[in-house]
């Protein structure tokens, strides 16, 4: 009965080793684990080319847009105004007409407008009416032929010879910038006045730091 008894324990043993061998073996489901994680590395390196893709498709249209936005506002030399000691740059393609009405002397003078814009505006002239700028104590005073009548005055120079000025144009929600220049052996000035939507401000600034006057 022993004997018996001694045999069906050792039976029972072997059963209970097979058993616990079997969650032994289920470890093996770390492997299925690895494998669900390294099928979503493929995921994650997909979306990050299509990341990639995206930023290239983005950076393709900044681009067109940039150099679109360079060509409609690329500058060319004026011409008509070198013969008078003016030096400045101008928007390519605008059209230019004399100035008239002007009260201020001895005056030369164009405005150039926007083909697509016409409340967008440039005004360059020449005037060689010394005594209209020449203020009492025989220096400039550049104050006395700014072009507009509601400017406030920005900057002037040290020795007087340079005025920068704003305002708000009359009739449109355009900005107005100017700079006048007095000459440097008291036969004139010139000066140049910018009309253009507050959003064309670096435009504005580009012209008028090319403007330059010499006589």
């Amino acid at each position: 009965m022993n004997k018996w008894t001694l045999t069906a324990a050792l039976i029972l043993t072997g059963f209970i080793v097979s058993a616990c061998g079997t969650p032994s073996g289920g470890g093996g489901g770390g492997p299925v684990v690895a494998n669900t994680a390294a099928g979503s590395t493929p995921a994650n390196t997909s979306q990050t080319n299509t990341t990639g893709n995206s930023s290239n498709s983005n950076s393709n249209t900044t681009n067109t847009t940039n150099t679109n936005a360079d060509n409609s506002n690329s500058l060319t030399a004026f011409q008509a105004g070198q013969s008078y000691g003016i030096q400045v740059q101008v928007p390519t393609g605008w059209t230019s007409h004399p100035l008239k009405g002007n009260a201020q002397g001895d005056t030369t003078g164009w405005v150039l407008t926007d083909p697509n814009d016409s409340s967008s505006k440039i005004t360059i002239a020449y005037s060689a009416c010394v005594g209209c700028y020449m203020g009492a104590n025989g220096q400039p005073n550049l104050k006395q032929v700014i072009p507009v009548s509601n400017a406030t005055v920005v900057s002037t120079s040290a020795d007087a010879h340079t005025l920068s000025y704003n305002y708000s144009p009359s009739g449109t929600s355009n900005e107005g910038w100017g700079e006048i220049i007095a000459s440097n052996n008291q036969s004139g000035y010139a000066y140049i006045d910018v009309v253009l939507p507050s959003s064309e401000q670096t435009l504005a600034t580009s012209i008028l730091q090319s403007f330059q006057f010499s006589q």
